[in-house]
């Protein structure tokens, strides 16, 4: 006495067996996804970008003409390492509806721009090292931001301490 199944009962359980696999690819593609838009949440390469941006427009008139073309560049360079995520993570979406998932917002809100050159460029480095990178980036900036007011605050503790002993050294010429 075997497990023997007619034909027709083998080819529903092979049926059945191939949608628990792609049920089970799908739940995959979806927790993957997931841990990549967590992953690019928690970096803070966005907040980064921001904050190079709004520090460029301060120091612009002040910085030299290689100093912005640089300053530039890294802006671009963040943001296409950026939007390499952003891609990574629509392709998943889209993978996950199937064949057509999503090809009505594509066609409709992506191709368009797409097609006046904005493409990003691929990026040589891959998905964890380049958000490795990006997360690096922004704890390196964080700790100069910090270092730079501490070294202000420092400045301003050594201002006050110089102007109260020109005050004592005044108050000691007049007695």
């Amino acid at each position: 006495m075997g497990s023997y199944l007619p034909p027709p009962f083998r080819m529903v359980e092979r049926e059945i067996f191939q949608q628990i696999a792609q049920r089970m690819r799908s739940v995959y593609t979806v927790v993957k996804m997931a841990d990549s838009l967590r992953r690019l949440a928690t970096t803070g390469a966005f907040t980064l970008l921001q904050e190079k941006v709004e520090r460029w427009n301060s120091n612009y008139m002040i910085n030299t003409c290689d100093q912005n073309v640089g300053s530039c560049c890294e802006l671009i360079e963040l943001n296409s390492r950026l939007q390499g995520q952003l891609f990574n993570l629509l392709n998943m979406c889209a993978a996950e509806g199937g064949m057509y998932g999503g090809a009505d917002v594509l066609k409709n809100r992506l191709l368009p721009w797409l097609g006046q050159g904005f493409l990003a460029t691929a990026s040589s480095v891959s998905t964890d090292t380049s958000l490795h990178i990006m997360a690096e980036a922004a704890d390196k900036e964080r700790q100069i931001a910090q270092l730079q007011d501490q070294y202000e605050q420092q400045l301003d503790d050594l201002e006050r301490d110089l102007n109260s002993s020109r005050t004592e050294a005044e108050d000691l010429k007049k007695e």
